[in-house]
């Protein structure tokens, strides 16, 4: 039978990372099978993946291997019959079941054509069984012209979701055009595919819970413009300055406009830093970022950010104003501006464009996002008694001014919404087939190299550092 989806998307991770890494030297594997994939029994119950046996590897480009006297061939006079490239001893007798396509056909190959053999064995992973299976010539036929059944799983694995079948389809894809542009773009989909809403926000929670000092700390230094005004508003309610004279109620409208927005700088704020500290966590979570550092990524990109920022908020509130279903319509839509402004470099209308594109990956998700962001502070403001509505009429000033507090829960609250929003932005890329490494390097810099990644550059020119992983080494 088929293994647990998870364990399959855990291993397969592995297995596409060394892929990759050949892939990057440029070298094409042409044999990987379940045989080359050596599970290593790493301590509480996991593996530690290797590929191994690159016997019959090639550098990307280079010409098919000449004839092997006394190889193991095919029949000749049939349309699957190996050329020369495919008689290397072992070759026909060890890997036909995982050939892509144009290995059958004994054409020059290049990285696709391992992209096919991954799409094959996680096939095998999930359904108990590869997609073709009798005598070699058969089987060299199937992988040229049939297409893989679809995945049948026992009752002990379960289903195969959709967009997991859908991306082990994209691998099988007979035009190597058609398939995932790299092995990690593979492992990606998979990934991505195969989680649900529910564990993007236990992720949510488990990062709000892991780092709250620094979050807590990133959202009160965002927030002091909107206390500085709910300070001052409570001021002039318990002082009962609201009334007085003709500046008085001037003052108070103006801290009236200022609340909200205050409100959207600090949000857009937090938004935006943890958008990139979450790529951080996600993708290096062993190496720890300062916040002073965000806080310098956000300093040189604070032009772009506001703007978009600004021009975000009146989108929205046209479409509340027009009617309220498009404004919730744009809020869903275009949330996922923020972590492009500081991650890809795109701001205004291109951020607003490349928004709707992620978010049409995961429509569903952003619609009970936006729920969510909307309806916890009311949650929250209720079970304490801020609730605005308990203001109104004949109550005490101890009761107006506890209520002007409300705003302050966004202290606690923006950050959970935003590391929520920054993971689906992570989860519709990789939906997408999207690496994340590039854009975190772009988004990193030497401004997120630590000190001694620092050092070591000043001191050994030819040096490079890897900005993922914190290592180093000489050029």
């Amino acid at each position: 039978g088929g293994l647990p989806l998870p364990r399959v998307v855990e291993l397969l991770e592995q297995v596409c990372s060394a892929v990759h890494a050949a892939h990057q030297a440029g070298v094409v594997h042409r044999a990987l099978q379940p045989d080359n994939i050596w599970l290593e029994p790493a301590r509480l119950g996991g593996f530690r993946v290797k590929v191994l046996d690159f016997g019959i590897a090639q550098l990307a480009g280079e010409a098919p291997d000449a004839p092997t006297p006394g190889a193991a061939t095919v029949p000749t006079g049939s349309p699957t019959a190996p050329s020369p490239a495919l008689t290397r001893a072992g070759a026909v007798l060890g890997t036909p079941l995982y050939m892509s396509p144009e290995q059958c056909r004994g054409e020059p190959l290049d990285a696709r054509s391992d992209l096919y053999s991954l799409g094959i064995i996680a096939y095998q992973m999930l359904a108990g069984a590869p997609p073709f299976d009798g005598p070699v010539e058969t089987v060299l036929e199937s992988h040229q012209s049939t297409v893989p059944p679809p995945m049948r799983r026992d009752g002990r694995g379960g289903g195969v979701p959709a967009g997991v079948a859908q991306v082990i389809a994209s691998a099988l894809e007979k035009d190597p055009g058609r398939r995932p542009p790299t092995a990690l773009s593979l492992a990606q989909g998979l990934r991505a595919h195969s989680q649900g809403l529910g564990q993007v926000y236990r992720r949510a929670f488990a990062l709000y819970s892991e780092h709250f000092p620094l979050v807590l700390r990133l959202s009160v230094i965002a927030h002091l413009p909107l206390l500085v005004v709910v300070l001052a508003t409570l001021g002039m309610s318990l002082g009962g300055l609201e009334s007085r004279g003709t500046t008085g109620p001037v003052i108070a409208g103006i801290l009236r406009l200022l609340n909200p927005l205050a409100t959207v700088v600090a949000a857009t704020l937090v938004s935006g830093v943890l958008a990139v500290l979450a790529v951080h966590w996600e993708l290096a979570p062993l190496r720890s970022l300062p916040l002073r550092w965000a806080f310098d990524l956000l300093r040189r990109r604070r032009g772009p950010l506001l703007r978009t920022s600004g021009l975000s908020v009146v989108r929205i509130l046209g479409g509340f104003v027009l009617l309220v279903l498009p404004g919730f319509v744009v809020w869903a839509l275009e949330a996922f501006w923020a972590p492009i402004v500081l991650m890809e470099g795109l701001s205004g209308r291109q951020a607003f464009a490349r928004s709707r594109r992620l978010a049409a990956r995961c429509r569903g998700a952003m619609a009970l996002t936006i729920a969510f962001m909307m309806l916890v502070p009311a949650v929250i403001q209720g079970v304490l008694g801020m609730d605005p509505a308990s203001a109104q009429g004949n109550v005490g000033t101890l009761r107006r001014a506890w209520v002007e507090l409300a705003s302050l829960v966004g202290i606690l609250t923006t950050p959970l919404a935003s590391l929520v929003v920054a993971l689906l932005y992570l989860r519709a890329r990789q939906l997408g087939g999207e690496t994340l490494e590039e854009v975190m390097t772009r988004a990193d810099g030497e401004a997120g190299l630590a000190g001694w990644e620092r050092r070591m550059r000043a001191r050994l020119p030819g040096a490079r550092t890897d900005p993922a992983s914190g290592s180093a080494a000489r050029s």
